[in-house]
């Protein structure tokens, strides 16, 4: 079972996505702040990461600037209500791997898993020779 780390500030939306993502399979830990959410990446590294921008602690940039500092090789998705192209562009240059503006619908939000999930289980065989 693939394991996700939601961090997200917004209770409703933080308990919807996490009881989406585990309806559809998933085990997903959750997290209101970045630094809580570094603690959580590095101590039980998820399969992926979906991440709100702003943070009540610090922007979500945070949390992908620690885990590229790593030697984590992790699928991070930003969900944001940000929607300025300086801040979509920001997290591609961190390398970010999707970006999706809220309000958005479940078919995408899951369509994004699951993507992501796939692509990076397909390198990890790669790099592992499985």
């Amino acid at each position: 079972m693939n394991r996700i780390l939601l961090i997200e500030d917004e209770a409703q939306l933080s308990e919807n996505i996490a009881e989406l993502l585990e309806l559809t399979g998933y085990d997903v830990q959750v997290t209101d702040r970045a630094e809580q959410g570094v603690e959580m990446l590095f101590q039980n590294p998820p399969d992926l990461i979906l991440c709100d921008v702003s943070l009540p602690d610090r922007e979500g940039y945070y949390v992908l600037e620690q885990l590229n500092a790593s030697s984590l090789v992790i699928p991070f998705i930003f969900v944001s209500a940000r929607v300025d192209t300086q801040d979509i562009r920001r997290s591609m240059e961190l390398g970010a791997d999707d970006y999706i503006m809220k309000p958005f619908n479940t078919p995408d939000l899951l369509a994004a898993v699951k993507a992501r999930l796939l692509k990076y289980g397909r390198i990890r065989r790669i790099l592992l020779g499985e």
